[in-house]
């Protein structure tokens, strides 16, 4: 199972040819759902989101970054040949920490149940040793992990650099990680009889993992970095403000990947792009057949 290794990379062609078709396309076009997806949880994305947030500087909100960690979920299941029914981390996505930090009932919420229960699930979650969630504050995004192996739990904010001081948000942060796994350990033990990890004795880090200065609108995307990269020691690849953009632009492209996607506008948008003689063939064979 990979341990935060560097994913392969995406074609840098079809990364740029993707990211223009965005910046350039018209708003009538771009008001369009592209993304359409139910499970766990219903949503839908238009391409103007995907321009804001992926393309331009806007903050990647709750429902973008759902989506993002939904497909990069299934590009690692992809990945993994040797393993399938394992994996190393397990993601939940922003709704978690949601319903949890708003005392809603999540544990009878049926998009948890999917996210956590066993028949939703195409791997033994239990093998998970890395659990991680994305948490959106007013301040930007961080993210949690919790290693089940060590009883750790990493509390990551991205604007808080290696050439920083601890930032003034790290109290109330802490409070929000003792939450959110003592939560995760209350749905864990309702949904599974005898889960192999104890909530007692863990305990708590706050690494200054990014090797630039980040602002509040980039939190999102060194966020989904950080989730894609961190080995629960240390980042694979140096958080840059070069790295992040590169990553950003990867977003997009995968977002348009996403397996389950009951929209047709990203798989219309991909096959004029990438295959545009094909697509063209197909528009007037579509025409000769209807006339």
């Amino acid at each position: 199972m990979d341990q935060g290794c560097c994913p392969v990379p995406t074609a840098g062609l079809c990364v740029r040819t993707i990211g223009s078709f965005f910046a350039t396309a018209p708003a009538t076009e771009l008001s369009r759902n592209f993304v359409v997806h139910e499970n766990p949880r219903f949503l839908r994305i238009t391409g103007l989101a995907l321009k804001q947030q992926l393309v331009e500087d806007e903050l990647i909100d709750h429902e973008m970054m759902s989506v993002i960690i939904r497909r990069y979920s299934q590009s690692g299941q992809e990945a993994d040949k040797h393993s399938p029914y394992l994996t190393w981390r397990h993601p939940l996505e922003p709704e978690f920490s949601t319903l949890v930090l708003s005392d809603h009932d999540y544990i009878h919420t049926l998009s948890i149940q999917k996210a956590l229960s066993a028949a939703g699930l195409e791997y033994d979650i239990t093998s998970a040793q890395l659990f991680f969630k994305p948490v959106p504050r007013p301040e930007g995004w961080i993210v949690i992990f919790w290693d089940m192996v060590t009883r750790t739990i990493f509390v990551v904010d991205p604007m808080y650099s290696k050439k920083s001081q601890p930032l003034t948000t790290q109290h109330r942060d802490e409070i929000l990680a003792w939450k959110l796994p003592g939560a995760l350990f209350s749905c864990v033990n309702e949904y599974y009889a005898g889960w192999p990890v104890s909530k007692d004795r863990w305990t708590i880090q706050f690494p200054a993992l990014a090797d630039s200065i980040f602002s509040r609108k980039e939190t999102g995307a060194c966020v989904v970095f950080i989730t894609r990269h961190f080995d629960g020691k240390k980042l694979k690849i140096p958080l840059t403000k070069h790295t992040m953009s590169k990553a950003k632009r990867e977003m997009l492209h995968e977002c348009m990947k996403l397996q389950g996607n009951f929209s047709p506008h990203a798989r219309d948008a991909l096959w004029r792009l990438l295959a545009p003689s094909d697509s063209i063939f197909e528009a007037e064979s579509g025409l000769l057949y209807h006339s």
